[in-house]
């Protein structure tokens, strides 16, 4: 009908997207090395979003870009995104001039992953020699997973018999016990079942430490008292004479 009023294209829903840090939580930075889980989340929200086309090649080749006024919206909104989770310092290094987002996208995983091999060695080298020092069992197991994790994330997989080894060996002494049951287990437990059984150890020892220190203390304050009333008892005999 010609009086009708033509159906306006519904809006995409990325343009609801305010603020990229609600959806990605995570700062990606050198120093954190979190690359990875932050690359995957990044991807996720651009699946999610319909934009995973923007940062991805195998869809959109960056030097096939489109040039509709849509398509460089929603380009400089994905780049926006890349922009805001990711460090200042990351910003400098990762920008380019007239860069779309495929092309920011690359930038910063080739600032991650450029020298790979030396770069795993690094991590491998870290991972060896692992120490617990201060930390507690979560934040120790964390750290280890950590390392295996970014190993992964380059192509280089960590073996789960070298993993589970590596992490007993930085133990604290006073682990011992237990690690040494855990390393002659056949087969050799998944990390998870290790992390519960090290939190297991820790909360005994703890247990134990505190109980020795109550005992302790009340061994001191029996004490005190006893010597207290035998000086009472001296000096009262003292004061009959």
């Amino acid at each position: 009908m010609s009086g009708d009023q033509p159906i306006s294209k519904p809006a995409h829903k990325a343009y609801g997207i305010t603020n990229i840090k609600t959806y990605v939580p995570l700062i990606l930075d050198l120093p954190t090395r979190n690359y990875e889980p932050w690359s995957t989340l990044f991807k996720a929200h651009c699946i999610a979003y319909g934009v995973l086309d923007y940062i991805d090649d195998m869809y959109d080749p960056p030097n096939q870009a489109p040039t509709n006024t849509e398509w460089l919206e929603l380009d400089s909104m994905v780049t926006l995104w890349l922009f805001g989770s990711i460090s200042q310092n990351l910003i400098t290094s990762a920008h380019s001039k007239q860069a779309n987002a495929i092309q920011i996208w690359l930038n910063i995983h080739s600032i991650f992953h450029d020298d790979q091999e030396a770069t795993a060695m690094q991590y491998e080298t870290e991972l060896r020699n692992i120490q617990m020092g201060e930390l507690n069992v979560h934040a120790y197991c964390d750290k280890v997973k950590k390392l295996a994790d970014l190993l992964e994330g380059i192509g280089e997989k960590v073996k789960h018999r070298n993993l589970i080894l590596y992490a007993l060996n930085g133990l604290s002494p006073k682990f011992e016990s237990v690690a040494k049951i855990l390393r002659h287990r056949k087969p050799i437990p998944p990390f998870s079942e290790m992390r519960t059984t090290l939190s297991v150890e820790e909360t005994r020892l703890a247990s134990s430490a505190f109980r020795l220190s109550s005992h302790t203390n009340h061994s001191s304050s029996h004490s005190f008292y006893s010597s207290r009333r035998l000086w009472f008892v001296k000096l009262r005999k003292r004061l009959e004479l």
